[in-house]
């Protein structure tokens, strides 16, 4: 039996840190790519240029993705995947608790 799909959230900085997220610069499609410094504060909406289908996460084999900004100079990586909970405790991360507001 397939376990059900979940998500979580995770800091890119962390995600970075550890390598398990490929540079978001390469699935940037904005013009200055080769000077963007990914959530830098500079661009008014970093995410909207970033190919999410682009984006690779290590060790994760299925997955869909949601970038969206966050406070301090990161970005918030919302992961969904069957085996996301082993996944993230094999690479010791603690996902992010977000308030959703409506």
């Amino acid at each position: 039996m397939k376990k059900p799909l979940h998500s979580r959230v995770f800091s890119y900085k962390e995600l970075s840190s550890k390598g398990l997220i490929a540079d978001l610069k390469k699935a940037a499609g904005c013009e200055i790519k080769r000077v963007c410094r990914i959530s830098c504060g500079n661009c008014p909406n970093v995410t909207a240029g970033i190919k999410l289908d682009e984006v690779m996460i290590v060790g994760l084999a299925s997955y869909s993705v949601i970038i969206t900004d966050a406070e301090y100079d990161d970005l918030n990586i919302f992961l969904s995947a069957d085996n996301i909970d082993d996944w993230l405790h094999y690479h010791h991360l603690t996902p992010r608790k977000i308030a959703l507001t409506s």
